[in-house]
């Protein structure tokens, strides 16, 4: 290497060069190496251009310095959100975006070639958690699923998949296949991607099919799932466009987290599940929104008894009025045991 160096004007600085042998196995006999007289260390895991390189190359290090730095980023961003004061939902939702996203999606090309394990996973959860509360201003116990089904947030691994999918087809017309990519544990890098790109007609809606996937196989979320059975980003950014007081309320009633008594009789809060206004049925927010008999005539009056046009954007626009009527909200909002009269 020194020679080849030399004869094309290159230099090498052995004081900045590191070993690492990439293997399998879990013990590697110490390998000594020296360029022009200085020992060359053998390490574990290296950086190179902002990647994190291990033995393993199971990218599991990098990802969770990545997102160490990323959660920096965007605990200094929440200090210009609270609950009910700062920045409105959707420029909370940009600076989130376009500042701690990208520090994870960097490199993605190389990390989303395949699933990610269960533990990359926890953690972009937590980042998106981080996230979702900072944008919503929503209480602590909202599912992180719900939460980002909600603001439109994109889950990690998906939204990186994406991303790989389109550099690797930026790239298809040079860079092409020279290996078959078949090997102990199934595909190559390269082969993955390039099937995942010919499984879809267009690589801009390869996040929103994996997401609409996942959200439909997940066993929670079960009051969330009613009104957002698949994931919807113009009902997100509608949602995104109010104030970050009305939106905390209308996530609370999304997720089911609200101040309703089945929510509360699930905390141990309250003695029955039973609806204050009807006494038929559990007083659940699919309840409010869609059955209770003593909401029929608001719920017509904010035409919600139309099914024909049910979760779609005028519907959620029609909802939304009808959860910040007074009433309504009262009963959202407040933890009250009498009947509230409408």
């Amino acid at each position: 290497m020194l020679r080849w160096g030399n004869a094309n004007g290159l230099s090498f600085n052995p004081l900045k060069s590191q070993m690492l042998v990439v293997t399998r196995r879990r013990l590697v006999n110490k390998i000594n190496l020296s360029m022009n007289g200085v020992h060359i260390p053998m390490k574990d895991q290296i950086t190179y251009l902002g990647m994190t390189f291990n033995k393993n190359l199971n990218w599991s290090q990098h990802l969770a310095d990545k997102t160490s730095k990323a959660i920096r980023a965007l605990m200094a961003v929440k200090t210009m959100v609270g609950g009910t004061w700062g920045l409105n939902p959707g420029k909370a939702k940009w600076l989130y975006t376009a500042i701690a996203r990208p520090i994870i999606t960097y490199g993605s090309v190389l990390w989303a070639g395949k699933p990610v394990n269960r533990s990359t996973k926890q953690l972009f959860n937590r980042v998106q958690r981080l996230a979702g509360l900072m944008i919503s201003g929503g209480v602590k116990t909202m599912p992180t699923a719900g939460l980002e089904i909600v603001v439109g947030l994109i889950p990690l691994e998906h939204f990186g998949l994406e991303l790989a999918a389109k550099a690797r087809l930026r790239s298809s017309n040079w860079l092409l296949g020279t290996w078959d990519g078949l090997g102990r544990t199934g595909k190559g890098h390269q082969r993955y991607l390039d099937d995942i790109i010919g499984k879809n007609a267009t690589v801009c809606n390869i996040a929103m099919l994996s997401w609409r996937k996942e959200w439909q196989n997940l066993d929670t979320c079960r009051q969330t799932k009613i009104f957002f059975p698949e994931p919807n980003l113009v009902i997100s950014k509608y949602l995104l466009s109010m104030n970050r007081t009305k939106l905390c309320v209308i996530i609370q009633f999304y997720t089911g987290h609200a101040c309703l008594k089945y929510h509360l009789y699930k905390m141990g809060l309250v003695e029955d599940p039973m609806c204050r206004l009807c006494i038929e049925d559990e007083e659940t927010a699919s309840h409010v929104a869609l059955d209770c008999p003593a909401l029929e005539n608001v719920r017509r009056e904010y035409e919600l008894s139309n099914s024909e046009v049910r979760y779609s954007l005028s519907w959620h626009k029609n909802l939304c009025a009808f959860l910040l009527r007074d009433n309504v909200r009262r009963l959202v909002t407040e933890r009250v045991e009498h009947n509230v009269e409408f």
